[in-house]
């Protein structure tokens, strides 16, 4: 009988357990601020919200086909910026930080352990620096900041701010981080010394950076201007552009570099999308497809493939612009706003902003 008792007692608390393990669960988590973190070595996630669909989609076969990505979030983000991080993706948003562990299947929510970064930063630019360390372009609380993680986003420093001072672009070489302002300041942060400079400051915001040849640094303006250092990094001269009508006021400037050819520079803007082999001195039209005023959202070259987005839509071209395949890559009422390929151009990821 004793026995049995017993038996019956194990029963009934374990019936106990089960009925009300849920609701100590779920007030656990309602004494976190409505969100479980969980660390994954040394990453802090979010728990799953919602998702969020129109958002993201991958593709593992150089853009032939795309899967609708799972985005799980509290509020459908704006998509500013996509890249990887360590064996992650990880995109900057209008509402922080998302990263996927799962090849771009599925996103979650990141932030650090003291939320510098959390769903009120903008996220406009990545950059890796050495020693494993990695740089965020964001904007918060009105001002301009420019972050650090070493330790895969446990903590996050802040190491540059600035009010109503966005940082667009910043890019990377060995030595330095280059910051490009939206008042037209280039800026750069020793690596060794820890300290920042100004380098010049240009007639229009900047609103991308990147190397191209023999480490030239292309300085991309929101006025649609193009320059080059030619290597200098303290004496800029001015790109001749393609056309007389190369650029239409807020119409958007789209500046990238292929880098499996050195020497490449891709323009996108609405006159045209334009190839040079000799950063930035000659150009060829390369346009056979998009009408003159549409406005490219992305552009991305690797080993001669062309990739695109415009709208709802994804163009890619395997013949230099010669001929193009368009499709729809998930189902969305909002437009592409960024687009990430790999090295290799089989991984294509796109994002959509409102």
């Amino acid at each position: 009988m004793e026995s049995t008792g017993k038996i019956i007692l194990v029963v009934v608390l374990i019936v106990i357990f089960v009925m009300f393990a849920p609701m100590l669960y779920s007030s656990a988590i309602g004494g976190l601020g409505g969100g479980v973190l969980f660390s994954s070595g040394s990453k802090t996630l979010s728990q799953p919200k919602a998702n969020q669909n129109g958002t993201i989609a991958i593709s593992y076969d150089a853009g032939e086909n795309f899967e609708e990505a799972q985005v799980h979030t509290s509020t459908q983000p704006q998509i500013l910026v996509i890249s990887t991080y360590q064996k992650f993706y990880i995109a900057g948003t209008n509402n922080g930080l998302i990263m996927s562990r799962d090849g771009g299947l599925n996103w979650f929510e990141l932030s650090d352990l003291e939320k510098n970064i959390d769903n009120t930063t903008t996220i406009y630019d990545f950059a890796n620096g050495p020693g494993g360390t990695f740089y965020i372009a964001a904007y918060k609380n009105n001002h301009g900041v420019l972050y650090v993680t070493n330790d895969n986003f446990f903590t996050v420093t802040n190491i540059w701010e600035e009010a109503s001072m966005a940082v667009r672009g910043i890019t990377a070489d060995s030595e330095y981080l280059y910051m490009g302002l939206d008042d037209g300041r280039l800026l750069r942060y020793s690596f060794a010394k820890q300290t920042f400079e100004k380098i010049t400051t240009f007639t229009s915001g900047i609103q991308t950076l990147t190397f191209v040849g023999n480490g030239n640094l292309i300085v991309g303006l929101n006025n649609g201007g193009v320059y080059t250092d030619n290597g200098t990094r303290s004496k800029f001269g001015k790109i001749t552009t393609p056309s007389s009508n190369f650029f239409v006021s807020q119409s958007g400037l789209r500046l990238t570099k292929d880098n499996q050819n050195r020497g490449s520079l891709f323009i996108a803007s609405p006159s045209g999308l334009y190839k040079s082999d000799d950063s930035g001195a000659f150009w060829n039209s390369i346009n056979t497809i998009l009408s003159t005023k549409a406005k490219v959202a992305a552009l991305s070259v690797q080993n001669g493939l062309i990739y695109l987005t415009s709208d709802a839509k994804f163009y890619k071209s395997t013949d230099g612009g010669k001929s193009w395949k368009v499709s729809e890559p998930m189902p969305t009422n909002s437009k592409y706003g960024t687009l990430y390929v790999d090295n290799s151009g089989k991984i294509v990821i796109v994002g959509t902003r409102k």
